[in-house]
């Protein structure tokens, strides 16, 4: 996502334009603005985390980043299912996901408000599925 890559430690990426830590997040790196947000979080037991997930929340209006095939916050179901054909299933606290290629090698999850089937996160992780939450 930009200059955030999955395997890059957490504790470097303030030192990028916007990116914060709370002293009580330590394993999570925020962005944001008025139309974005974005997290970059490792795991909370490592002495020194590394980013296993990266996700994009925020406006479905407002400019947001979006993968190759032009899906991001705030496409439709049948946009995400039309540019990942066969792309797998599944749901998490925050509702049900599409998710495309290997988590194992870094997938990318849209997850889907129930109601309006759109996108209201995206999420890019080598996790078994996307956090429900980052700093509880």
């Amino acid at each position: 996502m930009g200059a955030v890559r999955l395997g890059d430690k957490v504790s470097a990426l303030p030192d990028l334009a916007g990116w914060s830590i709370r002293d009580s997040c330590r394993w999570a790196a925020l962005w944001g603005d008025s139309e974005l947000q974005l997290v970059a979080a490792g795991d909370s037991s490592e002495s020194e985390p590394v980013v296993s997930e990266i996700a994009v929340l925020g406006s479905t209006t407002g400019p947001r980043p979006q993968t190759d095939s032009g899906v991001g916050v705030g496409s439709t179901e049948e946009q995400v299912r039309a540019a990942y054909p066969g792309a797998a299933e599944g749901t998490s606290g925050y509702g049900p996901w599409i998710r495309t290629g290997d988590p194992a090698q870094g997938a990318v999850y849209f997850t889907l408000y129930p109601d309006s089937r759109t996108v209201r996160q995206v999420t890019v992780t080598t996790r078994d599925k996307p956090s429900a939450e980052y700093c509880g």
